[in-house]
């Protein structure tokens, strides 16, 4: 097996094992801790990686990762459980620079981002074959989380299965990335997770946004017309009804969890260096809305941050979150192909930030951070073959008259075609 091929079975695999994660069963014990199946493959590969030195970590996410890392870790000292916390965080981490280090070309992230899909659908089954639905919903992760939890899998499982979707000629690859995409979007309504809802809705208008042809639009409608007959044939539209209605009519818990928020902003106000510590931060929650006192989540990452450890990691965790796109060196005109890459790698930030707005979880989420590294990955490989290409373009183009020399665009499309196909 060479070495293309052993790096995108790889991604693939990764991808796939994150399904292991909705599976209590596929969980190792180690000590205290559970870990997830994805690490058993992630952990030991990021080591050769960084020593055999077959490719460069980004320099900046690693700066950023690193020190909000820290500073999240000195935070959680005065409250305690700061092994945990760091280990769980490290863990996502090293998944996002383990993507990043493998991705080498777009056919690299094509591979990653199937594993991705699949994973998501595998999840998504789970939870569709349940067995008996309640007026509540599924949840694909009993046993593990509750069913919000299934949107961290979700969203960046659509998001990659889109951007592969809209520049593949595959029809084969086409119609697995959109059989899985139905049953991926058909457990997220089944959930009765709003914030999921608005995901999926938001991933499909990025796609025809994108595209912006009548094959998006045609897919747009497949998928919200297979979505309705999951939800309708398989589990119940009551789910949808009662949710709707909820919002309609405003419910407690939406209440709640604005209370909340405030109540953590006040905290990372009140100690603003290094915030209550994120255990800290639960159990001043519980105290001041359970009746019993049982520490509360924040159920927002921006608030779990600033509250539990402070402006200063607030601020660290703003520079992590936007670290993975690389600009473009100066006075280098970029193509829109290579654009949209890079703005690939936003619309993964983006997903990531909206996520955080419903939960804190999202920083223990593997799929986000993998997502994040391996659009990175892509759009730099990309930019790095456009910039050399344009810059031996300029110096051919700077030899005499009568020097024998390609066409400038010619060379640079001869040159980035590789990493660019599908």
């Amino acid at each position: 097996m060479n070495s293309n091929r052993l790096r995108r079975s790889t991604l693939l695999v990764i991808g796939l094992l994150f399904a292991g994660s909705a599976f209590p069963g596929m969980r190792l014990g180690l000590g205290p801790f559970s870990v997830h199946p994805y690490l058993v493959v992630v952990g030991p590969l990021l080591f050769y990686l960084v020593v055999s030195g077959t490719s460069r970590i980004p320099r900046s996410a690693t700066i950023t990762s690193a020190l909000f890392l820290g500073l999240y870790g000195l935070s959680c000292v005065p409250g305690g459980g700061v092994v945990g916390e760091l280990v769980k965080t490290s863990a996502v981490l090293t998944t996002a620079l383990v993507g990043y280090l493998l991705v080498r070309s777009n056919r690299d992230y094509t591979y990653a981002a199937v594993g991705m899909v699949l994973a998501g659908a595998i999840i998504g089954l789970r939870g569709l074959a349940g067995g008996e639905i309640g007026i509540e919903g599924i949840n694909p992760m009993e046993g593990v989380g509750n069913k919000n939890a299934y949107a961290l899998f979700a969203i960046p499982a659509l998001l990659n299965g889109a951007l592969v979707a809209t520049s593949t000629r595959s029809r084969r690859l086409l119609v697995l990335l959109g059989l899985a995409g139905l049953i991926i979007a058909g457990a997220v309504f089944s959930t009765g997770n709003r914030s999921g809802w608005i995901g999926v809705a938001l991933v499909l208008a990025y796609v025809v946004a994108l595209r912006r042809g009548s094959s998006a639009i045609l897919f747009g409608a497949l998928l919200v017309g297979g979505t309705y007959g999951i939800v309708t044939e398989v589990t119940t539209t009551s789910v949808l009804e009662r949710r709707i209605e909820q919002t309609r009519l405003g419910i407690g818990s939406d209440t709640k969890r604005v209370e909340l928020i405030r109540e953590s902003f006040m905290a990372g106000f009140e100690s603003p260096i290094l915030g209550e510590s994120p255990a800290g931060l639960k159990r001043r929650l519980g105290r001041r809305f359970d009746p019993d006192g049982v520490p509360i989540e924040a159920h927002n990452v921006y608030a779990h941050v600033f509250g539990g450890s402070g402006v200063v990691t607030f601020l660290a965790f703003w520079l992590m979150a936007l670290s993975w796109r690389r600009k473009a060196p100066a006075r280098v005109v970029v193509p829109p192909v290579v654009r949209t890459l890079g703005e690939a790698t936003v619309v993964q930030t983006i997903a990531f930030l909206y996520l955080g707005f419903f939960t804190s979880e999202v920083l223990y989420s593997p799929m986000i951070f993998f997502g994040l590294g391996i659009s990175a990955a892509r759009y730099d490989r990309v930019l790095e073959a456009w910039v050399q290409a344009q810059r031996r373009a300029h110096r051919q183009a700077a030899q005499p008259p009568n020097a024998a020399h390609s066409d400038p665009p010619a060379v640079l499309r001869l040159l980035a075609r590789p990493l660019l196909q599908p």
